[in-house]
């Protein structure tokens, strides 16, 4: 049993100076060449943030107009989409108030109905595919981008060569599952 405990503590011991030295890992940038340019970005933009992802919603909840994704860093995704949108239904709503306002003799608001319909329409739709969009995109995006990183990992085999600290050298094969 002794040597058993002595053995291990002599191997443990030992094979602290063969941990891969600074300068002597590689670089996985080889890896990256797979990727395609999106990814890349992807990887540079990183995972949205707790605090990202809490008042991006609200504030496309609430205020609309792409101002939740670009809280987010995800207004050129799909925020422009939202201030297009909104931009539009809100200039079909004042063009209905505006039509509203002008009406003389037999004509009615009424006579104007299409200009608020299509922007309530608009309006409407858009604003529940924002609020889904601001609260889930986030969770997608962290998906994608701990899936893109996984892929431009290291390599799951590898050799290494090193210089030893007391001279010589070392080598190591490493394994990724």
């Amino acid at each position: 049993m002794r040597w058993a405990a002595a053995t291990l503590v002599i191997a443990c011991t030992s094979i602290r100076p063969l941990a891969a030295q600074p300068g002597a890992t590689p670089t996985y940038s080889y890896r990256n060449s797979l990727l395609s340019e999106e990814e890349r970005d992807l990887l540079a933009r990183g995972e949205i943030g707790e605090g990202e992802h809490i008042g991006g919603g609200l504030a496309g909840t609430v205020v609309g107009f792409g101002l939740g994704h670009a809280i987010q860093g995800r207004f050129a995704e799909r925020g422009w989409v939202f201030a297009a949108s909104d931009a539009v239904a809100t200039g079909m709503l004042i063009k209905y108030a505006v039509e509203c306002a002008n009406t003389t003799g037999a004509e009615t608001c009424d006579d104007h109905g299409d200009w608020l319909a299509g922007g309530m329409l608009i309006a409407i739709g858009f604003r529940i595919w924002q609020i889904a969009d601001v609260w889930y995109g986030p969770s997608l995006h962290n998906d994608r981008v701990r899936e893109v990183r996984w892929r431009a990992g290291p390599p799951p085999v590898g050799f290494h060569l090193g210089p030893a600290p007391g001279g010589g050298g070392t080598a190591g094969i490493s394994v990724r599952f």
